[in-house]
């Protein structure tokens, strides 16, 4: 079982890479049942004290579905499966950094690639 989640773990790492710092959908193998974990990313505001504020991403996971054969929902059914899931997802942090030693530069890291930044800055 151990081996099942070091696989997830390094499939949400290559879906969260993909994504390159954006929300990501990933769907994988759960206990022979089709399943699907859905992850945004957030941002936690942290109020120092000397008044400054800080912003800081986080991956947040929305939600993982279970589906039986007649494809309802029965993640519920198993909620210790479905916390190892969770703890299998990459710390934003963690992404960046890897993603930054990709050498990519930082418009490529933030937008994408070059052409998503020039759409972004002058639009169509």
């Amino acid at each position: 079982m151990e081996k099942f989640f070091e696989n997830l773990s390094e499939k949400f790492n290559d879906a969260a890479f993909e994504a390159q710092l954006d929300d990501f959908t990933c769907e994988f193998d759960a206990i022979n049942k089709p399943a699907e974990i859905v992850v945004s990313v957030k941002s936690r505001k942290v109020i120092h004290s000397y008044g400054n504020i800080s912003s800081y991403p986080y991956y947040n996971v929305d939600k993982i579905n279970i589906y039986n054969e007649d494809g309802e929902d029965v993640s519920s059914k198993y909620p210790l499966f479905c916390q190892r899931v969770k703890d299998c997802v990459p710390s934003y942090k963690d992404v960046e950094n890897d993603l930054t030693e990709a050498n990519m530069s930082d418009t490529e890291l933030y937008f994408g690639s070059e052409a998503n930044y020039l759409h972004y800055k002058y639009g169509n």
